[in-house]
């Protein structure tokens, strides 16, 4: 197990070692072996629920260790959850096919990448996994062609949609791409070039948030060359320039932005994806939000803001529920960076604000992130010490320190 996936029992040896207790003193206290106790410091065990309330209780942690606990829990759920999406993609090469309601499972997937936009991620992995298993039932079944080449391509959508959430959720790369082998698979079975360069920038997209952002470079380079016009071109022409931004390629960043932008001009016919709407489509509110991120990270304050401000209005001023909140608040740390280091920190306060405020349920991993890149911004400014600058980053520590409710 590595160290992130072993944060609880980490966190109770050092609390316990804090409180000068051994292991067999601590076990003693909870009415638990000394051997089962160390089990669960070394993360060979997963703590059960009670253990974790009495452990929070006893070494004093005000609820940090159940919030551990929880995380770790929804780990491992993430875990299995890829492992079956690669059962799925299985199924698919090797059973026949049943007769398919195909319109109802539409409609499920439609309704879940729609609302992944605008509602908490959580539930809707309940939905997406309830969801995955009725495409799984239905390809273990009846008679093939066209019945099996549907539900090919409604389970690569829900599969990549559980690569999303997988990702927002616990920033676990390993489990993510579980999920995108998987889709990779399904798309290929289905035949759809659209849906597997959509899958291709799904990959680019948690290979880019992981520690080896400039792999998802590769995938990128080789994804534009084969890609079907419209928002499939657009979202991979962003999501590269957004890439060679963080890796430092300033010239790369902003000829892939340059093309991203003239993508967005370019008609397309009707495409399957994107009629799923919501998470499965690339407005150019979400292009714009890429761009804003593509130059602040190379320095371009004024373009930054002038992109990510394009994405906030786009937002606010469109349909309720397209409304992206992930992409909106990504658009405003884009903002308050910017303003940051020009030293306008009220402005940043300001557009920071409906951050700040967006519900413990929708505190995904890459708004936290962005919020810890705040926090070091205005600590290193050299006007760290304004009292403006002080009041935000203490305002935004208690915020990260408030975890994602797990409902």
């Amino acid at each position: 197990m590595s160290s992130s996936e072993n944060a609880f029992g980490r966190e109770v040896r050092r609390l316990r070692e804090q409180r000068k207790l051994t292991v067999g003193q601590l076990a003693t206290r909870l009415s638990y072996t000394q051997p089962y106790l160390s089990l669960i410091e070394r993360g060979d065990r997963p703590p059960p629920s009670a253990l974790a309330a009495h452990l929070d209780d006893v070494l004093e942690a005000d609820g940090a260790l159940l919030a551990l606990a929880a995380a770790q829990a929804l780990r491992r759920r993430l875990d299995t959850a890829a492992d079956e999406s690669t059962e799925l993609a299985r199924l698919a090469r090797e059973e026949p096919v049943s007769e398919l309601t195909r319109d109802k499972l539409f409609r499920e997937v439609a309704s879940i990448a729609q609302n992944y936009v605008h509602k908490p991620p959580l539930p809707l992995l309940n939905e997406l996994l309830r969801t995955r298993t009725r495409i799984q039932q239905s390809l273990r079944l009846g008679p093939r062609p066209q019945r099996e080449r549907d539900l090919c391509l409604l389970g690569a959508v829900t599969v990549q949609l559980l690569a999303e959430i997988t990702d927002d959720l616990a920033g676990d790369t390993r489990a993510a791409m579980k999920h995108v082998a998987a889709a990779e698979s399904l798309a290929a079975a289905a035949g759809h070039p659209g849906l597997e360069a959509w899958i291709a920038g799904t990959k680019a997209l948690i290979v880019e948030w992981s520690p080896t952002p400039a792999k998802a470079l590769g995938i990128l380079e080789d994804a534009t060359t084969w890609a079907p016009p419209g928002d499939h071109r657009m979202r991979l022409w962003a999501l590269q320039a957004r890439c060679a931004a963080r890796v430092g390629d300033a010239a790369l960043a902003r000829s892939a932005a340059a093309r991203a932008v003239a993508a967005a001009e370019e008609t397309a016919d009707g495409d399957e994806v994107s009629a799923f709407g919501g998470a499965m489509s690339f407005p150019v509110a979400k292009m714009a939000c890429y761009l804003g991120g593509t130059f602040r990270r190379i320095g371009d304050h004024r373009d930054a803001e002038h992109w990510a401000l394009d994405a906030i209005d786009r937002y606010a001023s469109g349909p309720e529920a397209l409304r992206s909140y992930g992409d909106e608040g990504l658009a405003r740390i884009d903002v308050g960076l910017a303003r940051i280091a020009i030293g306008e920190f009220e402005g940043a306060g300001e557009v920071l604000t409906p951050v700040l405020e967006l519900s413990a349920d929708r505190r995904i991993a890459p708004i936290m992130e962005g919020m810890h890149t705040i926090t070091e911004a205005l600590q290193s400014h050299r006007h760290a010490d304004a009292p403006v600058a002080r009041n935000l980053a203490e305002a935004i520590t208690a915020y990260t320190a408030r975890p994602l409710v797990l409902r």
